[in-house]
């Protein structure tokens, strides 16, 4: 079976478009789980949680 040119570059296309829109929505819930992070560690430490925590140990 052969495939035209036109066909596969416009399977191509399609591929492409549906990674950058996985990498983009990926990209969105990093930045959101980041900022609750932040939030979070914020309001630990208005707490004063966490503040002598030893990470070495």
């Amino acid at each position: 079976m052969e495939l035209s040119p036109i066909s596969t570059n416009t399977a191509m296309a399609g591929i492409v478009r549906q990674l950058e829109t996985n990498a983009t929505m990926q990209t969105a819930i990093l930045k959101q789980m980041a900022e609750s992070q932040q939030e979070m560690a914020e309001m630990l430490q208005q707490l004063g949680l966490g503040l002598s925590v030893d990470l070495h140990g």
